[in-house]
């Protein structure tokens, strides 16, 4: 049972860590991503700045952008990191990656620190629901007045609109199985023993 919300934990920690790594790629090209949609008349910018710039509200949008979740932020739903196309119908341009990123390297760190020999796909399954709960708390904390308009997630479920939700599920399982999969490789199990051996006297 601990192993298995350990497992569940680590797919709220992959959301996390998704979060941080968008938060040092978008920082330094905020005004950029924030202008994405010229044809938004409420001037996100503006609105940004006059709420006193809230840097990890903004940084929150492009996580759940990257997720495949619209912002409805004044006349419609917007996407910041996407310029709408997504590869393979899912994947939200190459920011879309990051979560991908995040999964495959927490996936890694759950079987490289587990004494035990997890089934790899049991690894990205139980990733799933904290992924995807981390996601939906993501929702309501990073929602709310900035400046004079309000910012909200779009989650709609309809086959055209709901593949954040086949996103949201894919990545852990995915990813998270093949870091798993890539945590119990013979040269990272050595390598992680050796570590913890400590280093030799001899």
């Amino acid at each position: 049972m601990r192993t298995s919300l350990r497992r569940i934990g680590a797919g709220a920690f992959a959301y996390v860590v998704s979060y941080v790594l968008i938060g040092l790629v978008t920082v330094p090209r905020f005004d950029q991503y924030l202008t994405h949609d010229p044809s938004n008349a409420v001037g996100v910018l503006d609105a940004y700045h006059s709420a006193g710039s809230p840097l990890w509200q903004a940084v929150g949008w492009f996580t759940l952008n990257a997720h495949a979740v619209p912002i409805n932020v004044g006349s419609g739903d917007v996407n910041f990191v996407s310029d709408g196309a997504m590869w393979l119908g899912i994947i939200p341009g190459w920011l879309g990656l990051v979560p991908m990123v995040a999964c495959l390297l927490v996936g890694v760190a759950v079987t490289a620190t587990s004494r035990s020999s997890p089934v790899p796909v049991s690894v990205g399954a139980h990733m799933i629901p904290g992924h995807l709960f981390a996601m939906l708390v993501s929702t309501v904390a990073f929602a709310g007045a900035v400046g004079p308009v309000t910012a909200s997630a779009s989650l709609t479920v309809n086959v055209r609109d709901g593949r954040w939700l086949v996103f949201v599920v894919l990545s852990p399982l995915v990813f998270g199985s093949l870091g798993a999969l890539l945590g119990r490789s013979p040269v990272l199990t050595a390598t992680i023993e050796r570590l913890r051996s400590g280093p030799s006297l001899r």
